[in-house]
């Protein structure tokens, strides 16, 4: 059944409401002891996603911003929410002022999370791997420069 709000909340804790278990649904954060949603504004899975799941415990992302539901009426506390993927919680990420936004509830986050890689989209728990791609492009230019280079001495 759908999980509902934790009755207990610190500033920035996150649930998953409206979904079909505590792993997906509605991305739900708290502030000013009111639960609101956030918007789906230049979020993605590597990095955005990573940290949701992370911080309610899970170890990857099945899906993302995968469904529009107008249904709640509710407060919009968070936009433009943009993480680096490191981070280990929402709030720590850069975000707009809280309840400060440009979007309506059609722009909702929904998530996904799981611990079952099978249903991973083979995500990186944080950027490493990203910093490891663009640190070996990065070798292999200089290489490629450095080999021109003795050519044509």
């Amino acid at each position: 059944s759908p999980t509902k709000p934790p009755t207990i909340a610190n500033d920035g804790d996150i649930y998953l409401g409206e979904g079909a278990d505590e792993a997906e649904g509605r991305v739900f954060i708290f502030y000013n002891g009111q639960w609101g949603s956030i918007c789906d504004d230049n979020t993605d899975k590597e990095t955005e996603g990573v940290v949701i799941c992370r911080q309610l415990g899970f170890a990857y992302v099945a899906a993302f911003d995968y469904k529009v539901d107008v249904t709640f009426s509710g407060k919009i506390w968070l936009d433009s929410v943009e993480c680096e993927g490191g981070e280990e919680v929402l709030a720590e990420c850069s975000h707009a002022d809280w309840g400060v936004h440009n979007c309506g509830h059609r722009d909702d986050l929904f998530i996904r999370c799981t611990d079952d890689k099978s249903e991973n989209a083979n995500l990186p728990k944080n950027n490493s791997s990203a910093q490891q791609h663009r640190v070996s492009f990065l070798f292999l230019v200089c290489l490629v420069f450095a080999f021109v280079l003795i050519a044509y001495q």
